[in-house]
């Protein structure tokens, strides 16, 4: 039987670590291209990369884990993320402008895998700036109705605004967030206090398929109009060296797949949360 094929568009880009002072590979659409591979399916991130020897680095990584990407080269550096810890122990982002991934052109062999995609993900970074945001949205409107066009919105200030959000809304059949994403959503709209309202909320107003929310170390919760499935997080014992970044991409990801492979959604549920505190025992997004 063949894989459905997925699509991760967006973000290519170093991982820099402020403290170590080491970098990664990493972009949220290659993490939740490996982790849909992972997991039965077909993933294939589409995005850019500079005509630079960190360009051609990244290239090489995303090759040695298997990772299939098509990447164009373009006149601009390749993209980089500085990642630290804030003083509540959270991952924060400092973020390259004017890169590679602010440049992604439309390209012939981007839209034949658009009209072949059982789904395709994309986030609000890879949007902030007109050229990349026309070509997602070319894409998108190329997927088959059929195909779920995940909005991961995976929010980084200062790249984002109400009217962009608005706009990606109107485009997903999924919505993707993050407790935090959600407060961030109640500034630009009246939604309920209670968290699965407010989720519901927003499924009727963009008549979005599902949400999906993850509260980070105490659950995760994905509604649909019929079904809900709600799960803890499981304790995670992580090492020196371990970080959380790509764990909600992997959660992405494998959710995905496995729905695409059949699996009810609970079990998909089950499968996502799993490959998601696996991640988070390890440094770096890939295992």
């Amino acid at each position: 039987m063949e894989r459905p094929l997925v699509l991760g568009l967006g973000e290519a880009l170093w991982d820099r670590d402020r403290i170590r002072g080491d970098r990664t590979p990493g972009g949220a659409p290659i993490n939740f291209a490996y982790y849909a591979t992972r997991h039965g399916a077909r993933g294939v991130a589409i995005g850019a990369i500079g005509r630079d020897a960190p360009g051609e680095q990244l290239r090489n990584c995303y090759h040695q884990y298997g990772i299939q990407t098509e990447l164009v080269e373009v006149d601009w550096p390749t993209g980089w993320a500085e990642t630290y810890l804030d003083e509540a122990g959270e991952q924060r982002f400092t973020i390259g402008e004017e890169v590679a991934y602010d440049h992604i052109p439309v390209t012939p062999r981007f839209e034949e895998l658009a009209r072949q995609a059982s789904a395709l993900c994309f986030g609000t970074l890879a949007c902030r700036t007109l050229t990349s945001r026309r070509t997602i949205c070319h894409l998108l409107s190329l997927t088959p109705a059929s195909a779920l066009r995940i909005y991961d919105i995976n929010l980084r200030p200062p790249h984002y605004s109400a009217e962009l959000i608005e706009e990606l809304l109107r485009l997903a059949n999924i919505l993707k967030l993050n407790a935090e994403e959600l407060q961030v959503l109640r500034t630009f709209y009246p939604l309920p206090t209670e968290e699965q309202a407010a989720c519901r909320w927003l499924m009727e107003r963009y008549d979005l398929r599902m949400v999906v929310l993850t509260a980070g170390a105490d659950y995760s919760a994905i509604y649909t109009s019929e079904q809900s499935s709600v799960l803890p997080t499981p304790t995670v014992e992580q090492s020196d060296q371990a970080d959380t970044v790509g764990a909600g991409d992997a959660f992405t990801g494998t959710l995905v797949a496995s729905l695409l492979r059949g699996l009810p959604l609970e079990k998909a549920h089950q499968e996502a949360v799993r490959e998601a505190a696996e991640v988070c025992r390890i440094r770096g997004a890939w295992r």
